[in-house]
């Protein structure tokens, strides 16, 4: 026998549903803004470039911190796709992983080489040096294909962490996820360049 039907609680599941929301935003929205500062502070500061300076301030984009992060971790990325912001981006997104929206819209947004406009006209026209165009269907789909294999965000190790009680196993998973994450995502850019 099926229950008798009973009309929804509209009411409730507003609330309830505005709840939810409200406690994502608040949630994730301090993590974002927290990362979004540090990026800031990161690609607006740059090593010193006079013996008598502590920092460089005002350098650009590619000379700052966050530059010197990106480029340094570029070659490791470039096979998958990605440049030296999609790699910042992936760094970040270990806090969260809405975290990546937040750091690719901050990263075009100081970079003072990027056109005027909206992000995703700033994402559509980013090109490497070559010319070739930054965002593909194969890099999107490449970094589809991470986020789905990799176990990135420091909540869910410390899930991990807490359901097994070993830092072994927790440590082994989070290495063997982010490898088959790494070479999924390999297999997934060389097939559809």
């Amino acid at each position: 026998d099926l229950p008798t039907y009973k009309m929804p609680l509209w009411g409730y599941n507003v609330k309830l549903m505005l709840e939810k929301v409200w406690g994502f935003v608040t949630g994730a929205g301090k993590v974002i803004f927290a990362v979004s500062v540090i990026l800031w502070a990161l690609s607006y500061f740059g090593p010193k470039q006079q013996p008598n300076q502590f920092v460089a301030s005002e350098v650009s984009l590619q000379d700052s911190y966050l530059g010197k992060v990106g480029h340094f971790i570029e070659p490791a990325i470039r096979p998958l796709g990605y440049d030296w912001k999609m790699g910042i981006g992936l760094l970040s997104s270990f806090a969260a992983r809405e975290v990546f929206v937040g750091t690719m819209s901050t990263l075009y947004s100081l970079d003072d080489e990027a056109p005027e406009g909206k992000l995703l006209d700033k994402m559509h026209h980013d090109t490497y040096p070559n010319g070739e165009k930054v965002f593909t269907l194969a890099t999107g789909i490449s970094l589809l294909m991470f986020y789905a294999f990799a176990m990135q965000c420091f909540t869910t190790i410390a899930v991990v962490y807490r359901e097994t009680g070993s830092w072994k196993l927790t440590a082994t998973q989070t290495v063997v996820m982010c490898f088959l994450a790494y070479f999924v995502s390999l297999l997934t850019y060389q097939i559809l360049k």
